[in-house]
Parts: structure tokens; C-alpha cells; sequence
């Protein structure tokens, strides 16, 4: 789906994966206090959760009087954990989002959902996955090749529901940029450069084009 609010173009899109694979891929659009927007996605053992944490995030940041307020949102990443401690001991999830007014951008995650900018053609991934495999490519224990495909990719040694502390980063975005926000069932299945053609068709089409993964996934296209 596509919507138009505070100034800015959304597309959002979400599709199931099959047998184990399906996944709790959710995504968020939603307009906050002062005209700005909040665009967010999130991935867990159910959909139901990531449902929880969307609502979190949004409900910390609806009324917020500076949605660029890094404090601000590293007090929503705290909400979103008690809200997933609310469910049961060790529920977990990863989340990536971004908050949008005239003033600029600011972006936070936690987990191995992803924000990357798209510009002039090309993907630049903003976030690094909170994984192991990450962890293990920055100690340069891996290559960028062998971390791609290794099995600690899947392994988080950060996530909602045991840190209350996320990645925050403020953001400015120059003409013609867009952002990607997206579960890893997108990116695993996708190419950067694939990512970077696609998305010109819209966070569905990426969805779409991620099937042959298997796995759940979620997209949302941020025009600041």
C-alpha cells in the first residue's frame, strides 16, 4: 500500500514465508505530533509481537514535541522492551525506524532490521545488523563474504527484549534521496544492488520480487 501524509511518500508492503519461515514481519507508517511521520519495521517470532513493538514506538512518539530528540527515542526503545517483557520473559524482536519532519531525519534500530539510503541509483546501508556474524566481520574475524552467508548471521547479540538501549543516528537527507527499511527476508533474498532497481517500483514490488527466499519480509520507502 502507498500513503501520502505530513509532506512525505510512504510505501509499505509485508508478506508471509512459508512452514517455519513465515516470520512475524510487520511494518508502521503513521503521521506524529508537528507534522512529522514515523516509519518503522519489525521482525520476531510472531506478528503479534511485532505488533506490540510498532505500537510501542508509536505511542512513545505520537505526541513528542521534537521527534529529533535522540533521548526521546532511546526512551521509546526502553517502552518497546517493557512492552515485550509485558508478554512473557525473553520475548524478542528486531526493529528498524526512522522519524521524518522539515527539519531533517533521525533513525534508530535493534536487531538485524535494516535502514539504507537510496541515492543516485545506488543503496548505501545505513545500520549494521546486531548479530553475531557483524560482530565477528568487525573483528575481522570474516569477510564481507563469509559474514553474507554465515550461519551467526541469525544469531543476535542485541535485540528488543534484552536491551533497552537502541542505535540512534540523526540524519540529513539531500534532494532526491530515499530511505529502505526492511526485515532481513529482503535483504537476504536481494542484492544490494538488486534492492536499489527495485525499490523504484515500490515496497511492494520488493516484497515481491524477496519471494524466492521463503521468508518472511517487510519493507517501507521513506521519500524525507
Amino acid at each position: 500500500m502507498s500513503e501520502r501524509g505530513s509532506g512525505d511518500v510512504w510505501s509499505a508492503a509485508a508478506a508471509p514465508g512459508s512452514g517455519r519461515e513465515a516470520g512475524g514481519d510487520r511494518w508502521l507508517a503513521r503521521p506524529l505530533a508537528g507534522g512529522a511521520s514515523l516509519c518503522a519495521v519489525a521482525d520476531s517470532e510472531a506478528g503479534s509481537v511485532s505488533e506490540v513493538a510498532l505500537a510501542a514506538l508509536h505511542r512513545h512518539l505520537a505526541e513528542a514535541s521534537d521527534p529529533l530528540d535522540r533521548g526521546l527515542h532511546q526512551a521509546a526503545a526502553a517502552a518497546v522492551g517493557d512492552a515485550l517483557a509485558a508478554i512473557a520473559e525473553g520475548t524478542r524482536a528486531s526493529m528498524a525506524w526512522v522519524t521524518v519532519t522539515d527539519g531533517g531525519a533521525l533513525f534508530g534500530w535493534l536487531g538485524h532490521c535494516r535502514v539504507g539510503r537510496l541515492r543516485a541509483g545506488g543503496l548505501t546501508w545505513l545500520t549494521r545488523d546486531h548479530s553475531l556474524a557483524e560482530q565477528l566481520l568487525l573483528e575481522e574475524q570474516l569477510t564481507p563474504a563469509e559474514a553474507r552467508d554465515h550461519p551467526c548471521r541469525k544469531v543476535l547479540v542485541r535485540s528488543f527484549g534484552v536491551d533497552r538501549e537502541a542505535d540512534v543516528v540523526a540524519l540529513d537527507p539531500r534532494p532526491g534521496d530515499a530511505l529502505v527499511l526492511c526485515t532481513d527476508g529482503v535483504y537476504d533474498a536481494l542484492a544490494d544492488a538488486q534492492i536499489a532497481l527495485v525499490a523504484a517500483g515500490g515496497a511492494e514490488a520488493l516484497v515481491a520480487a524477496a519471494a524466492s527466499g521463503g521468508a518472511g519480509r517487510a519493507a517501507v520507502l521513506v521519500r524525507p
